[in-house]
């Protein structure tokens, strides 16, 4: 018997004592693609298609100011050798 609010073990790792986090992704249908950058070199996020159009707005003019957090691609990423 366990406690009320409690969560077995089980259901919290997999056969491998590896912990099975959820997996949290939008519907196709609940997001939009918005490009952060230009036609020539695009950077697309996805938003979503709830927001108000002054919130859709502002999260954009934020991920543009901040754009190197939000859209990078893996050229973007420091190269080691």
């Amino acid at each position: 018997l366990i406690p009320k609010g409690l969560i077995p073990l089980e259901k919290l790792f997999d056969q491998n004592d590896l912990f099975k986090a959820p997996r949290l992704q939008a519907n196709e249908e609940e997001v939009e693609n918005c490009n952060l950058g230009d036609s020539v070199v695009p950077k697309i996020v996805k938003i979503s298609k709830f927001l108000s159009a002054d919130m859709k707005t502002k999260y954009v003019e934020m991920m543009k100011r901040f754009i190197d957090v939000f859209a990078w691609s893996y050229a973007d990423l420091k190269q080691y050798d």
